[in-house]
């Protein structure tokens, strides 16, 4: 819609453009969209777009903990965090997209946490070339998807087949959060 909300103090809860971290959240939502319209792609699914939001934000604060502070006169009260309580694939997913996003953005913060968020991001940014997308409701292929692009973003010689230098880290992080690799086959046998 080209333009970034803020919500007001109110409530209990400070003005949210007084943390960095949902600016570079907001600012995340329309590097997502830009992005997958210039490689030809649509970015539409709302569970993606909030946990790709977290991502952006906490690579750069590199604070697992997003609106530390939040509510007024509580300074351990936070919006999102994601050095505790992991949500999974699919038992924590809830139909409520900032909920369903915690699944994805939790799978590249733990990867940060052992490989290094610098690590990480570059992974993450270079795992849009491929603009993973798929309808809301289908966030269990879509999240394996991206798992995929995460390793061939990974990858140094052309060829998946001998692993990537962070392949077992990328693999072993996404399944804390419930996300593999989903391969389709056919075995045919005579």
């Amino acid at each position: 819609d080209g333009g970034v909300n803020f919500y007001a103090q109110g409530g209990g809860c400070f003005s949210t453009s007084l943390f960095s971290d949902i600016i570079f959240h907001e600012y995340g939502h329309g590097i997502n969209d830009y992005f997958y319209d210039y490689k030809g792609g649509v970015f539409n699914n709302g569970s993606l777009g909030e946990g790709y939001a977290d991502v952006w934000a906490f690579a750069h604060t590199e604070n697992p903990i997003l609106s530390q502070g939040f509510n007024m006169g509580a300074i351990n009260s936070s919006i999102r965090r994601y050095d505790q309580n992991p949500k999974v694939y699919p038992q924590d997913l809830t139909g409520e997209v900032h909920d369903n996003g915690e699944i994805i953005a939790g799978a590249w913060w733990d990867l940060g946490a052992q490989i290094g968020l610098t690590n990480m991001f570059t992974i993450f940014i270079n795992s849009h070339d491929g603009v993973p997308m798929r309808p809301d409701g289908q966030e269990g292929t879509l999240y394996s998807d991206i798992l995929f692009e995460a390793l061939i973003a990974d990858d140094d010689n052309g060829s998946l087949s001998d692993g990537t230098p962070n392949s077992i880290a990328i693999i072993d992080n996404f399944a804390l959060h419930g996300i593999y690799l989903q391969i389709a086959g056919d075995i045919v046998h005579t």
